[in-house]
Parts: C-alpha cells; sequence; structure tokens
C-alpha cells in the first residue's frame, strides 16, 4: 500500500499564535502514540488478524492495516500537527514496526547465523552467533516497548505476562522459543531471551567432512537407524543434539511412516516422502489455566496413528515413561534427545527421574522402563567452540536385575581421533546381525 505522507499544518496570518513551536518526537512521545495505535487496533477487533504469521502475503495486509490505523490517530493528535514530514513518516513507521514485529530486534531475527538474542531492560541486546555472547549497539528505547514487545509474543499464543503471571514460555511463527520473566521475579525489568533454531540439514557425510564424527561412527549410526535401533541423543545446550537427530532421521527408510512430537518446530524433517512426516505441537495452558496439550498427551495420541517410528524433540518431564515403553512394545527405532552430561548420567539418573515424575511407577521399576527402552546412547560435547561425538554407547541390560544397566561404549573419542573400543553385544548386535 503506497501512503502519502500526512503534512504539518500550515499557519496564515489570522492563526494565533503566530510562532510555530515543533514539538520533539522524543520517547515518551513515541511509546504514547504506539500505545494509542495498539488500543485502536484492539476497540476495533484486530487483535486476531495481527497474529504473526511467516506468510509473505499477511505479513504486507498487517503491515498495511497498523499504518492505516497509525495514519488515524496521528490525524486526530492535535500535537502532531506540527511535526515534519519526515518525523511523521518515522513516528508510524515505529508503529508498525513495533506492532507486527519485535521491535528494534526484529532485523536480528532475519540474521540466519544469530542462534540467540538476548534482552535485559536498559542494557544493549546481546546475540550469540555460535561463538559466545557478544554485545550489540541495539537497546529497546523505553521499559514500556519492551514490555509491549513482551506482551504482543504473550498474547498471540492465549497467554499472558504481567507481575500477576510474571513468567511466559512462547514461541514466535518461525518457531524460534521465547522465554519472558518479568518484576517481580526480575526486578530490574523485563527480560526476554529468544533461543533461535536453524533449519539446516547437514547430513552424516558432512558432519564427518567437518570434523564432528569419524566414518566408522557415521557407519555404525546409519546401520542402527536403517535396523530400527532405539537412540538417545544426550548432550548439553547448543552441543549440536538437534542437528545430529536431524541427520539420523535422513536414514530412517522413505516407506516408513514417522510422527514427530516437540512443543516448538524445531526438527521440520526433510524425508525422502514429505507426505510420510506428521508434527504433533504440545501447548501450554492458557492464561486461564485451560487448554494445555502436553508430551504425554501426544504420545499417546501417536499411538493410535500408525506411527513407524516415534520422534520426540527432546524427553524433559513425565512424557518419558509413555516414550520408553513406547519404543519397547513395539515401536523400536525412536529417537530423541535428552539434557546430560554424559550417558552415565542420563541412563542412570535424568531418564529413570523423568519416568518417576508422574508417580505412576516408583524409582525401581522408572530404571528398568528407562533400560528396556533405550538400546544407544550418543553422548555429544563441544571442544573449542566445535561440536563432536564424544562417545557411542550400548545399553546392556541384563536379564537377571534389568534395573540395572551396564554403560557399553562402543566408539569413544579420545585426543582428537576416535577408536573403536567394542562391538555390539546385546540388543544392538542381535538387529544388527539379522540383516547379515
Amino acid at each position: 500500500m503506497k501512503r502519502t505522507a500526512l503534512r504539518p499544518r500550515e499557519f496564515t496570518e489570522d492563526d494565533k499564535p503566530l510562532v510555530v513551536v515543533r514539538p520533539i518526537i522524543d520517547d515518551e512521545a513515541i511509546d504514547a502514540f504506539v500505545g494509542a495505535v495498539q488500543e485502536q487496533l484492539s476497540a476495533g477487533g484486530y487483535d486476531d488478524a495481527l497474529i504473526p504469521s511467516d506468510d509473505p502475503d499477511i505479513i504486507q495486509q498487517q503491515r498495511d492495516l497498523v499504518e492505516r490505523i497509525a495514519e488515524g490517530v496521528a490525524a486526530g493528535d492535535l500535537s502532531l500537527r506540527t511535526v515534519s514530514p519526515e518525523q511523521l513518516e518515522t513516528l508510524i513507521s515505529t508503529a508498525v514496526h513495533d506492532v507486527t514485529g519485535v521491535g528494534p530486534i526484529q532485523p536480528l531475527l532475519a540474521d540466519p547465523d544469530i542462534t540467540e538474542i538476548i534482552v535485559h531492560w536498559d542494557n544493549p541486546v546481546l546475540i550469540d552467533r555460535h561463538h559466545g555472547v557478544e554485545t550489540t549497539n541495539i537497546r529497546f528505547r523505553s521499559i514500556a516497548q519492551l514490555e509491549r514487545t513482551c506482551q504482543h509474543i504473550a498474547r498471540n499464543i492465549g497467554r499472558s505476562i504481567n507481575q500477576a503471571e510474571p513468567i511466559c514460555d512462547a514461541w514466535l511463527a518461525d518457531g524460534s522459543r521465547v522465554n519472558i520473566v518479568f518484576p517481580p521475579v526480575s526486578p530490574d525489568g523485563p527480560c526476554l531471551t529468544i533461543r533461535r533454531f536453524d533449519n539446516v540439514h547437514r547430513p552424516l557425510s558432512a558432519m564427518v567432512d567437518g570434523g564432528s564424527l569419524s566414518q566408522a561412527a557415521a557407519d555404525l549410526l546409519i546401520s542402527c537407524v536403517e535396523h530400527k535401533v532405539s537412540i538417545l541423543i544426550s548432550g548439553a545446550t547448543g552441543s549440536g543434539k538437534t542437528t545430529l537427530l536431524r541427520a539420523l532421521a535422513m536414514h530412517i527408510p522413505e516407506r516408513e511412516y514417522l510422527i514427530t512430537l516437540e512443543d516448538t518446530l524445531e526438527l521440520r524433517l526433510r524425508q525422502h516422502n514429505p507426505y510420510h512426516v506428521r508434527q504433533l505441537l504440545a501447548r501450554p495452558a492458557s492464561s486461564m489455566g485451560t487448554g494445555s496439550i502436553t508430551h504425554a498427551d501426544l504420545l499417546r495420541a501417536s499411538l493410535r496413528m500408525r506411527p513407524d517410528r516415534i520422534i520426540v524433540g527432546e524427553v524433559r518431564g513425565a512424557e518419558a515413561l509413555d516414550f520408553v515403553q513406547a519404543l519397547s512394545t513395539g515401536h523400536e527405532g525412536g529417537l530423541s534427545t535428552i539434557h546430560a552430561g554424559s550417558p552415565a548420567e542420563a541412563m542412570l539418573v535424568r531418564l529413570p527421574t523423568m519416568i518417576a515424575a508422574g508417580g505412576v511407577i516408583n524409582e525401581e521399576q522408572a530404571r528398568v522402563e528407562a533400560n528396556l527402552g533405550i538400546e544407544l546412547i550418543i553422548q555429544l560435547g563441544v571442544e573449542d567452540r566445535h561440536k563432536v561425538v564424544h562417545s557411542i554407547s550400548e545399553v546392556v541390560t541384563p536379564l537377571e536385575n534389568p534395573s540395572r544397566c551396564n554403560i557399553h561404549t562402543l566408539i569413544e573419542r579420545q585426543g582428537q581421533n576416535w577408536q573403536i573400543v567394542a562391538t555390539p553385544t546385546d540388543r544392538v548386535a542381535r538387529k544388527l546381525e539379522a540383516s547379515l
């Protein structure tokens, strides 16, 4: 939509006063103007029309709508009749930018190299480009602007963020994960953290070329995926768990039907046949405490959808019980990730604790379920900011005592190289040998 800029009022000799005073458009005036535009949009019932989208046509329609409302607000504001066309243009553009996006950090979302955006009120915006935190020259102009941005993000997924509900987990239209913290939890002002997920799908061959794992390790993993070995990928935040999971999923046979379970659209698997992938998303409760859909809900629903494999973006709670039970009762070959510092921590502490968290079974039985469900565990780490596979291990469960498990290391990184430490001996061996 092409817009004709509003002109400042021209005074004649009959007008009083004769001296034209052009007010300075400061941060306070900008915030007041943007607030008035948002009030007009809400009063006109346009909130639903402003739900974030990644469709370019819808984005342009939203901008045109906000621009039209902003022009109307400006035309009715007597204090703006003496500003220059340039000032008015900037003011209206700022309103469009604030209402339809995320304020001054909108350009950062267009940079594919940025993985994290961190906003603390009254500080420069921080970013991470895979190489540690950097300080930018971008700031929010006021606490009111940051609060509006946070509330806009929360409102668009049916949540609230305020002093009564000071913590909110949300997401953007592109799938980026958002965490918002308000006072009194954050006494110095609102904090906004955006975790961005790249859509880069690196095959295992590229990871071998890049030094993330050896060719022998890649060959073993491909064979395990093809023969439905259930795999858990362990590592810290930013260690490359999702990247590896995507790479492994590329080797699932084309004929199989996959269901992915996530709370944000992070995986976006690219299979040979895209019709063979179904994405399911969890959903937090609304501000009224209703409408929650958990990972456990998704797992139970997925079992009725005839999946050949179930892929969970990350196990992090009570849904772990449904996942490992599915793996050991006919839905083998699943993939998932877990936040843990070692295979032993993942299998002996983190996973059993999650399984027992739902209160359905005790801790000993939780260990049994974990051991029966998971067959292979891959441990990732970061060395000099480079993501590498530290080890690939088989989970060996003694038949006489299934609540115990042995971490049987198959391939291990030693120095700058990988060594084959052992060969598969238990369930993994049986599956691989069955294909010979």
